[in-house]
């Protein structure tokens, strides 16, 4: 693994090197943007978490990105070090807080949060959902659905590289799946408070879906007895 490692940053290296020489100021921002979210990326592949802190520094990324990557990192730190989980949320939500009010990916971002965070720290995370239903509601944008990042480098000859990357953890589905599990009634609630159709729509099918799939579960009826 260490080896894998060590040959990945100096790919990253050399590739940083080669783009350094290209004289066109905006293209050489561009594709150094590009290699750092790819390197963030790679990181949330294998698995390394220190990785992402680390790179969640780089000024290249845009704050979604950073938060992004704060939030994988939370994700793989909470089994084991969950201080260190909760660290990395804290910065991820302060980096959020930086994204313009008027784009989808504030919201979007502070979902990534709430992810993770009800695995931590529920009572926090219902604080955090007022957030998100406030972002949410300012944001004709936001489906609540459908979230990912998107890397791209513009060609002054023309032609683009584009990059797509789906994001689970951007979309409410999953979040009030969670809430939904711990306390339907306030999930449901919430999700009422959602004045856009579509993420209204999915907040509340989500919450739904949940309670139906715990009632399946075998031996729920003998919980709810209990």
């Amino acid at each position: 693994e260490g080896d894998v490692d060590v040959h990945t940053w100096l790919t990253v290296d050399r590739a940083r090197e080669f783009i350094n020489k290209i004289e066109d100021v905006e293209l050489r921002r561009q594709l150094l943007a590009f290699l750092a979210f790819q390197a963030v990326e790679r990181a949330v592949r294998d698995k390394r978490a220190e990785d992402l802190v680390r790179l969640s520094r780089n000024d290249e990324l845009t704050s979604v990105q950073r938060t992004w990557a704060l939030t994988e990192a939370a994700r793989l730190f909470t089994k084991d070090e969950p201080g260190r989980a909760l660290e990395a949320l804290d910065a991820a939500t302060n980096e959020a807080r930086k994204i313009d009010q008027a784009s989808p990916d504030r919201a979007r971002a502070l979902v990534a949060i709430v992810t993770q965070l009800h695995k931590l720290d529920r009572p926090r995370t219902w604080e955090v959902m007022n957030e998100v239903v406030k972002a949410s509601n300012s944001l004709p944008a936001f489906s609540g659905e459908d979230g990912g990042l998107t890397v791209r480098v513009q060609f002054k000859g023309g032609g683009a590289m584009t990059t797509n990357f789906n994001i689970e953890s951007f979309d409410l589905a999953g979040v009030f799946d969670s809430l939904a599990r711990e306390d339907f009634n306030r999930a449901a609630d919430l999700s009422k408070a959602l004045t856009g159709e579509q993420p209204r729509a999915v907040a509340a099918l989500a919450a739904a879906r949940a309670v139906l799939d715990q009632r399946r579960r075998p031996g729920a009826d003998e919980e709810e007895e209990n």
